[in-house]
């Protein structure tokens, strides 16, 4: 079975569920992002263990979930102060276990796993606080990201010449770039016609959407290249890890709560 083909029916089998939980919301939505989370912080462990040399799977899942259920249940004051506290404990665990092993390896550990949280479940997180304000809210980044992101890879790969970044993603082509982001834009649009928002607003900001994606996408490829594999992981066929599918998303979710703020109501 070919690449594509396997992408496809990844697509056919887990969209739908993505858009059942956006559409029931609450519960639904925290639980997709707190599956996800977990399911990064598992697919994080080899990167972290290249870059840093250590790193704490457990206490990273814990502070993850912490984040994203207080912001499923609170709100974006939840979501604050879970993060502030999660930070704080994994930096007290760090001076328990470095009291115990010597601070070095703790200190590495500690990095590591804080670059976790705040890189995935601190912006997945992000996933109900929008749906809070509707389902519009969070469906309008999911469309335009993941738009984006089909429109780059399959014009990169028929026409890309120029790389875009090649020490961090060499696949990636300032065509297939240009591309996702007009496609990401022209979704923008539709959406807004349909959601009676704004069009030129809604298109002009679903572009910064795809921009914040790209560098979520270049982000998690420079872990990546770190630990000298192309995927985070093979949950996903065709497409690699969960850690994969949600990287750009994550960096354009908190884009996305700050825009939606600016919607007429």
């Amino acid at each position: 079975m070919t690449e594509l083909t396997l992408r496809v029916l990844t697509v056919l089998v887990g969209l739908p569920i993505v858009l059942a939980a956006v559409y029931v919301g609450g519960w639904a939505v925290t639980a997709l992002a707190a599956a996800a989370s977990v399911l990064a912080a598992i697919e994080f462990q080899p990167a972290a263990r290249a870059a840093w040399g250590a790193y704490w799977p457990l206490p990273g899942i814990l502070a993850g979930l912490a984040v994203v259920l207080a912001s499923g249940r609170f709100g974006l004051e939840g979501w604050r102060d879970a993060v502030v506290a999660s930070l704080l404990g994994l930096a007290a665990w760090a001076v328990l276990r470095g009291a115990r092993r010597g601070p070095e390896p703790a200190l590495r550990a500690w990095s590591a796993t804080t670059a976790y949280v705040l890189t995935a479940p601190a912006l997945y997180a992000f996933m109900p606080l929008l749906r809070s304000h509707g389902r519009p809210a969070l469906l309008w980044p999911l469309a335009v990201v993941w738009v984006g992101d089909a429109v780059a890879y399959f014009a990169g790969r028929a026409f890309g010449r120029r790389p875009l970044a090649a020490e961090l993603s060499p696949g990636k082509s300032w065509e297939g770039f240009l591309c996702g982001l007009v496609a990401a834009a022209a979704a923008g649009y539709g959406f807004a016609w349909l959601a009676g928002l704004d069009p030129v607003a809604t298109a002009w900001q679903s572009g910064l959407l795809s921009v914040a994606g790209l560098f979520g996408d270049l982000f998690e490829s420079a872990f990546k290249r770190t630990a000298g594999a192309k995927d985070s992981g093979r949950l996903l066929p065709g497409h690699g890890g969960v850690w994969d599918r949600f990287d750009s998303l994550a960096f354009a979710l908190p884009v996305a709560l700050w825009f939606e703020g600016t919607w007429p109501s």
